[in-house]
């Protein structure tokens, strides 16, 4: 399928994954926080309401139309929350996609949820890595 990008934030534009999905048409962004996702999209839904950790939504953009998976804040990527936001995802683009799930061929279902969450995964784990501090050069942690 396609290769997730990660872009670092700008002074205009916030942490993000670029995921692209060839077979189905379909762009997926990935955002670690809802003010990350604010900066790129005006219309983010608003994740205070309700006792939730992430939503994945709709939006139009300048390059089309885009899936987006946005975390109320970083202690909400979870294995629980990426599964439940990835088949969220899958369901849109299959949906966008023209696909219509059923019990005859929920088999794309769940390959494109599996992928999603292995690629949200990723990014999670690039979000990880990008807030980590870094290590001073002798290996030795300061006090």
């Amino acid at each position: 399928m396609g290769d997730l990008r990660i872009k670092k934030p700008t002074k205009k534009s916030g942490f993000v994954g670029l995921l692209n999905i060839p077979s189905y048409h379909t762009h997926v962004q990935f955002y670690p926080t809802q003010e990350d996702a604010v900066m790129d999209i005006p219309n983010v839904p608003a994740l205070n309401d309700g006792n939730f950790g992430a939503i994945t939504f709709i939006a139009e953009g300048k390059d089309g139309t885009w899936l987006n998976v946005a975390f109320k804040e970083p202690k909400y990527m979870t294995a629980e929350v990426i599964a439940h936001e990835a088949t969220h995802a899958a369901w849109f683009a299959l949906h966008m996609a023209g696909v219509r799930v059923s019990f005859a061929n929920h088999e794309q279902l769940a390959y494109l949820v599996g992928y999603i969450a292995e690629q949200l995964h990723k990014f999670c784990d690039a979000y990880d890595d990008y807030t980590k501090p870094e290590e001073p050069e002798d290996g030795k942690s300061t006090p």
